[in-house]
């Protein structure tokens, strides 16, 4: 009896049902040739002995003692039983114990008729057996024991029979272990069957070689240990089977050679671990065979599967399945899979996965399936595949897949897979894809993805692809590194590269692709592109999109790119579209143009490329959109093209376009834009600059100008049509033409209200204004050759900036050529200027500047005059622009005023008076009786100081402090007379004040006097004293204020005169008390002053002339024999009261004159002092002197010495 059940039925037919369902190749069944059969060893079997020697039971054992039983041994009562077949017994016929065995055979059983099996045991028998045991009929089992048995081999099992002629075969939870030699030669025979819950463990040999046949096959729930061989030859035949929840570790060799044979067989739930030799080598072979749902396969790195035939399958497993390989697996025929299993699967590899045929496939898994790759897999047929996947499978690589031959694929997934790479897929031959995936797949790729095949791609992909990348994405032959249809989106990280080198675009996808570069796209092949794409292309470009001959991006219609980073066409334009928006804040730019590019119709030379090319489409009218922003960009031969000028496809675009630009646009060749037959519009803004001319060809265009035009290096050309250009900005070159209305200002609102003309602007047609424009007078101008309208909502606004050298003229803003509208327009100058008044003069526009005097009416005149000399100086032309822009920016009358006070030199007649009062000082002594009876010499030395108060603004007070030095020598002429001579130097230094009492400078004054005298007594008592003295000396002066610092110097000269009569009227020698009148005066003449700065006054002083009359009365007495005191008072009145004039001319201001204050100089003046006689001859004087007056007053010390001789 056999109780084994063959597990040898197949769901899927070999290679076939993969290759099928990956739509990859059929099954060449037709052209297999079955492997041949492997001969099973044949054992060789014990000769019988010669002497018979039957099976007894002995104490409750069978024992076959040495000798030969012809007919074997049977009980079939149930009971237990013991058993001894010894060494050198031979039974030749079956034993059978329906009982319990435990025992041993160490002999031989064998048996040769159909249905003998060998030795065969009830439940719970316990046998090892170590001898020899062999059937040669069919459905004979070599050694069969019930459920819970337990048997060792430590011998030879051989059965030859065909029809489950099994050499083992064991009831539930038995176990088997075998270290001897196990082998079958029949057909659908088993080396071990066990049933459920049942152990086997193989550490020796165990071999079949008939069709169908298995080393060991279990029921469920089995485990099986081999470290030792098991071997397989027939076709159909496996190495190990079992059934659900089988668990299978092998350490040995389990191997098969048939057709259609399994090494390893399991059912569901089962769990196999393999660190030793797993192969096959017929066609259409299975390694390791996971025949149902949930197996778990582990291929340890110690591990080794492979198979050699055509066809052939390393591992297979059905759904739900667990597959890690961490040693090696490897495919040598062609179709050979190495690892192929159903729906939600996991597989993981470690190791490394070959395949070696045409057609193979590395890792193949169905829907809901994963994929881990952290190890190598390797193809090198033909058509051969490293991974493929069919729906909504993920896949995860960080190892390698390579594929050498044509037609391969690295990775290929269908529907809705997820990829994630960050190893290396390289496929190396001709028409070969690294990456192919179907609709909705998402690939995250930080790896490499590469071919070098020509006719390849790196990823190839139909609708809905969604990729990130920030690894290499690369091919070297004349292949494309992305394929893809409609609705692709593409994610290209910093770091990550998209490359080709070839002949073939860089990418090439469907309508809708979404792409955002961070990275780096490239391609240096001949002609190719990097982007070429349908409508609805979305670009957002932060990295780089380069390509050294062809279009960098070419897309249909509707397209939106918004670039930050570089978008370079080589021999080609840049970007090319139908129609589309662009976004631009990064460089756009054209190398150069195709020399051996197709001609411009109707011309011998190929058309210019361009930074960005808006073509005419199917239809001839597509719209396109430029929005260059600060920083960005756009250049090429011809910067921005939609033109029928430069056109090689008949079809002219005559969509509209706009062009709005912040950044910068060049044209090589002489066009910065040329915007077709469509009603274009182009603005440039504030910060914007085009090199090259702007053509906006036929139709009804538009040029807003928010910048300035001189950012336009080059011609604006409006073209055919009713042309509108709309001057927002900076007018400030004539470099438009063609236009027949020019907008001034706008009523589009924000920043294009206002503009400003610069220069002298003249336009070809008619001129509107209605909003703000700007003028510089006299600089700027605006001229029509049309008609001229000022709307009501125009403003013009006229600046000032030239005032004093337009002064006397009317100045024409605004011209026309045909005829001037004001509809209510704001005319509104800028009158920031203090003596300049601009009057609008309507005919077209004109401003009349006229001169002011904001001083006319000061109340000071010295003021008022400097305000006529200034205001002739502006009608005169003479005012220096520099101190015209001082005065003229003054905000106010005030502060006008002041200035023409720090402008004034000093009028407070300082100089003069105290020129006169120092050598009157020095000559003190005349107005008392000076003559004595002895001639002699003298010195006097005087410290004296003034203080003057302030008469009006321009006439301030001073303050003067003066150190005198006299020196004289009178001789006695007669008994009544005596005459002298005198020399005085006087230092004077004024600090000039102003009517606040604040310094304004300071007056130094160098003063000379060379004098006689004359003294005569009459009447005994009586004197007369007179002098005569001529005056010179030198003027310094020096003032700081609004104008800076402003220096003069000047001479002087002149004579002071005095006499004065005195009489005693007390006789008494010791006291005296003396009245006296007298005169005094002086005139001096003044050189002209120069002034250095300001406004360069030269100073002509009216001459200073004093006379005063004088009376005094002096009260002298003797304080002891050498000692002689007196006082003075003195009433002085000043006869001078003519008004002094200075006139002031300069090379900036007409003459003009001022007045010195009228100060009639009335006082009193009190002197004091006393004399010492030192010796008879030698005496020294002490004395004050003060001078009090209104507004006046002086005060000074002497000290004289006389030697009498």
């Amino acid at each position: 009896m056999t109780t084994s059940v063959s597990t040898k039925v197949r769901t899927i037919g070999g290679a076939s049902m993969l290759a099928l369902s990956a739509g990859l190749t059929g099954t060449a069944l037709a052209q297999m040739a079955p492997a041949p059969l492997v001969a099973a060893p044949t054992p060789t079997a014990p000769t019988p002995p010669a002497n018979a020697a039957e099976c007894v039971v002995i104490s409750g054992t069978v024992v076959c003692p040495p000798g030969t039983d012809p007919d074997g041994f049977f009980d079939l009562s149930d009971n237990p039983l013991g058993l001894d077949i010894q060494d050198g017994a031979v039974v030749q016929g079956p034993v059978i114990i329906t009982g319990a065995v435990t025992g041993a055979v160490d002999g031989s059983i064998q048996t040769s008729a159909d249905g003998d099996g060998g030795l065969a045991a009830g439940a719970g028998s316990d046998v090892t057996i170590g001898g020899f045991i062999q059937t040669d009929g069919q459905f004979s089992v070599a050694v069969e024991a019930g459920d819970g048995s337990s048997v060792v081999n430590d011998g030879t099992i051989y059965t030859t029979g065909d029809n489950f002629s099994d050499a083992v075969s064991l009831g539930a939870d038995s176990s088997f272990t075998n270290s001897g030699n196990i082998a079958t030669a029949g057909e659908e025979s088993f080396g071990i069957g066990v049933r459920d819950g049942s152990n086997v463990t193989n550490s020796g040999a165990i071999t079949t070689s008939g069709e169908i046949a298995h080393g060991i096959s279990a029921i469920t729930n089995t485990t099986i240990v081999n470290s030792g061989s098991i071997t397989t030859s027939g076709d159909f035949a496996s190495g190990v089977s079992g059934l659900a929840n089988t668990n299978l570790t092998n350490s040995g060799t389990i191997a098969t050679s048939g057709v259609l044979a399994d090494a390893v067989s399991v059912r569901g739930g089962s769990v196999v671990s393999n660190s030793g030799t797993i192969s096959t080598s017929g066609d259409e072979a299975i390694a390791v065979f996971g025949f149902g749902n949930n197996v778990s396969i582990t291929n340890t790195a110690a591990g080794n599967i492979t198979t050699d035939g055509l066809a052939g399958f390393g591992i297979v497993v059905l759904d739900g399945a667990t597959v890690v390989n961490d040693g090696a697996i490897a495919t040598t025929g062609e179709f050979g899979i190495a690892i192929d299993t159903q729906e939600a699967s996991d597989v993981t590899n470690n190791g490394s996965i070959t395949t070696a045929g045409d057609e193979g496939v590395g890792i193949g898994v169905r829907s809901d399936s994963t994929v881990t790759n952290t190890g190598s897999i390797n193809t090198a047929g033909t058509e051969a595949h490293g991974i493929v996947a069919l729906n909504t499978a993920t896949i995860v690589n960080s190892g390698s897949v390579d594929t050498t031959g044509d037609t391969a694929f690295g990775i290929r997934a269908l529907a809705d897979a997820q990829i994630t790479n960050s190893g290396d897929v390289a496929t190396a031959g001709a028409g070969s894809r690294a990456l192919s995936v179907t609709s909705g797949a998402t690939v995250n790729n930080s790896g490499t993805l590469s071919t070098s095949g020509d006719g390849s791609f790196a990823l190839g992909a139909t609708d809905g692809l969604t990729l990130v990348n920030s690894g290499s994405i690369e091919t070297s032959g004349n292949s494309r590194a992305i394929d893809a249809r409609d609705g692709a989106t593409i994610t290209n990280e910093a770091g990550g590269t998209i490359s080709a080198a070839g002949t073939s675009d860089t990418i090439q996808t469907g309508a809708n692709l979404t792409l955002v570069n961070n990275g780096t796209i490239t391609n240096i092949g001949v002609d190719a592109k990097v982007i070429d794409a349908g409508d609805g292309l979305a670009v957002t470009n932060n990295g780089q999109i380069v390509t050294a001959s062809g279009i960098a991006i070419d897309g249909g219609n509707l397209a939106t790119i918004s670039n930050t980073g570089l978008i370079q066409g080589g021999q080609n334009d840049a970007i090319a579209l139908n129609s589309g928006a662009i976004t631009n804040s990064g460089t756009i730019e054209s190398l150069s143009s195709n020399p051996n590019g197709p001609l411009v119709i109707g011309g011998t030379t190929p058309e210019l490329d361009a930074g960005i090319n808006f073509e005419a489409g199917d239809d001839g009218n597509e719209d396109g959109a430029v929005t260059n922003l600060a920083g960005g960009i756009i250049r090429g031969d011809i910067g921005i093209a939609a033109s029928s000028g430069n056109q090689a496809n008949p079809a002219a675009n005559d969509g509209s376009q706009q062009v709005v630009n912040f950044g910068t646009i060049i044209g090589r060749t002489g066009d910065a834009a040329l915007l077709g037959n469509g009603d274009d519009e182009f603005q440039q803004w504030t910060g914007a600059s085009v090199t090259g001319n702007i053509d906006l060809e036929a139709g009804d265009d538009t040029f807003i100008l928010e910048g300035s035009a001189s950012s336009v290096a080059g011609s604006i050309f409006g073209g055919l049509g009713n042309d509108t250009a709309i001057i927002a900005g900076t007018l400030d070159a004539d470099n438009f033409f063609g236009f027949e209305t020019f907008q001034i200002g706008s009523d589009l609102g924000g920043t294009l209200n206002d503009a400003r003309i610069v220069g002298d602007r003249t336009v070809d047609g008619d001129v509107v204004i209605v909003g703000e424009v700007v003028l510089g007078l006299g600089v700027d101008s605006l001229t029509s050759t049309g008609a001229m309208t000022l709307e009501n909502t125009a403003v013009i606004t006229i600046e000032t900036p030239l005032d004093v050298a337009l002064i006397g003229q009317t100045v024409t803003v605004l011209q026309d050529g045909t005829g001037f509208t004001d509809n209510g327009a704001v005319i509104n100058i800028i009158d920031d200027d203090l003596l300049v008044d601009y009057v609008p003069v309507i005919g077209s526009l004109a401003v009349q500047v006229n001169a002011v005097n904001p001083l006319a009416n000061a109340t000071d005149p010295n003021v008022a005059a400097f305000g006529l000399g200034l205001t002739g100086g502006l009608n005169a032309g003479t005012l220096s622009q520099a101190n015209f822009d001082l005065v003229n920016n003054l905000p106010d009358f005030d502060a006008y005023q002041a200035l023409a006070l720090d402008a004034l030199p000093n009028l407070n007649e300082g100089a003069g008076r105290e020129i006169f009062e120092s050598s009157s000082a020095a000559s003190d002594a005349l107005n008392r009786h000076l003559l004595s009876d002895e001639s002699g010499v003298w010195g006097e030395f005087i410290l004296r100081g003034a203080d003057q108060d302030g008469f009006s603004a321009s006439q301030g007070g001073y303050e003067s402090s003066q150190t005198i030095f006299t020196v004289g020598g009178d001789f006695v002429f007669g008994e009544m007379g005596q005459i002298g001579v005198l020399a005085s130097y006087a230092d004077i230094e004024n600090d000039d004040l102003g009517a606040n009492g604040a310094l304004r400078g300071q007056t130094d004054i160098e003063s000379i006097k060379l004098g006689v005298y004359v003294a005569t007594s009459f009447a005994e008592r009586g004197f007369l004293n007179g002098e005569v003295a001529y005056l010179t000396g030198e003027i310094e002066s020096t003032r700081a204020g609004a104008l800076g610092t402003i220096n003069s110097a000047q001479d002087f000269d002149g004579f002071a005169y005095s006499a004065v009569a005195g009489f005693d009227l007390l006789p008494d020698e010791n006291v005296s008390l003396t009245p006296s009148v007298g005169i005094n005066g002086a005139t001096i003449s003044f050189d002209d002053a120069v002034e250095a700065g300001g406004f360069g006054f030269t100073v002509a002083r009216d001459d200073a002339e004093f006379f005063e009359l004088r009376g005094a009365v002096e009260f002298g007495a003797q304080v002891s024999d050498k000692v002689d005191g007196f006082v003075r008072g003195t009433i002085i009145h000043d006869l001078s009261d003519d008004q002094r004039l200075v006139t002031l001319s300069s090379a900036q201001l007409t003459p003009f004159t001022t007045v010195l204050p009228l100060r009639e100089q009335d006082r009193f003046e009190l002197a004091a002092g006393a004399s010492v006689d030192v010796t008879q001859n030698v005496s020294f004087e002490l004395g004050y002197l003060g001078d009090f007056a209104d507004g006046y007053d002086a005060h000074s010390a002497h000290v004289t010495a006389r030697i009498a001789f």
